[in-house]
């Protein structure tokens, strides 16, 4: 394993890393690392030792080298996932010895990453990170620069990665994201304008900006005068034991505050003039019902103690 990180080179401990040809192709189905690469990114090369017989002279052997594989880095835990991504994002985007790039570059990249890690396919995603998306990223996290620094990218990875890690992992919420019903990237006052002319009930789930891989649920609710209100709440940061956020659809589908999920159009372009990003109001239990089969923390400033 021939590690390619800043010039150096070092290999890794690899099992069951031998196997016979057969009809001139070897499988390797049960490789293994018994330890990480400790985040740097590393490359399998592959060899063939070939014996052949000369006319007249006897038997000689040469050894055949594969093209290397594309990096990739050893986790010894799963939690490390967000950080391995990042090394390897910024290393097809920064390398070699870039030090930075233009926005429409990143743009591209990020989204090729995004997509792998979100397992779609890349010719037909079925939720890309759309213009509208890369436009947020664009104005909130990197203040509109045209170019990108890796001080800048270590900046927003900090945020995005725990962001991408929550979609990769969380089965149900990787559910609900890719069909639309997570709107994600807006701000929270972008969410009480959207909301402002919607029935208590309506609400949109959305990532916290200063809270990274955390979801805020914006929801319209009567107050004390009959009046509309838009409350912001922050999933599962007063209760660290049950995890709300990790089983999305049960922590959802018994609050009588969240009716009405407002689903985003998941296609890349942006709507035309007069058109919303909102492609349905659904009906929650429509959205969450193939999801069923038969302690207090400190509170996080702007967001509701309690439903």
């Amino acid at each position: 394993v021939p590690d390619e990180y800043q010039g150096k080179k070092y290999s890794i401990e690899i099992q069951n890393e031998f196997e016979e040809l057969e009809e001139g192709t070897a499988t390797f189905m049960n490789l293994r690392f018994p330890n990480g690469s400790r985040m740097k990114p590393v490359r399998l090369l592959f060899t063939c030792l070939v014996k052949y017989q000369l006319k007249d002279i006897g038997v000689d052997q040469t050894i055949i080298e594969s093209e290397t594989t594309q990096p990739f880095v050893v986790l010894t835990n799963e939690n490390q996932w967000d950080l391995a991504a990042g090394v390897l994002l910024k290393k097809e985007a920064f390398e070699p010895a870039r030090g930075e790039i233009t926005w429409e570059l990143f743009s591209n990249i990020l989204q090729e990453h995004y997509l792998k890690a979100t397992r779609q396919e890349i010719s037909r995603p079925q939720r890309p990170l759309s213009k509208a998306e890369l436009i947020y990223f664009s104005r909130e996290k990197f203040n509109c620069k045209n170019s990108i620094t890796q001080k800048d990218f270590d900046v927003f990875w900090e945020w995005f990665g725990k962001v991408l890690y929550k979609i990769r992992h969380q089965k149900h919420f990787c559910q609900l994201w890719v069909k639309g019903f997570v709107y994600g990237f807006i701000t929270k006052a972008d969410a009480e304008a959207l909301l402002a002319n919607e029935t208590p009930g309506t609400f949109v789930l959305r990532f916290s900006e200063r809270v990274a891989g955390k979801v805020a649920i914006a929801y319209v609710k009567k107050n004390e005068r009959s009046q509309n209100e838009i409350k912001h709440y922050l999933v599962d940061s007063y209760n660290s034991e049950t995890k709300d956020s990790n089983n999305l659809p049960e922590f959802l589908a018994p609050h009588a505050y969240f009716l009405f999920f407002l689903q985003l159009s998941t296609t890349f372009e942006l709507p035309r003039p007069g058109q919303s990003m909102i492609k349905q109001k659904i009906i929650k239990g429509e959205v969450l019902q193939p999801f069923f089969s038969g302690g207090d923390g400190n509170s996080v400033l702007g967001y509701e103690r309690e439903l």
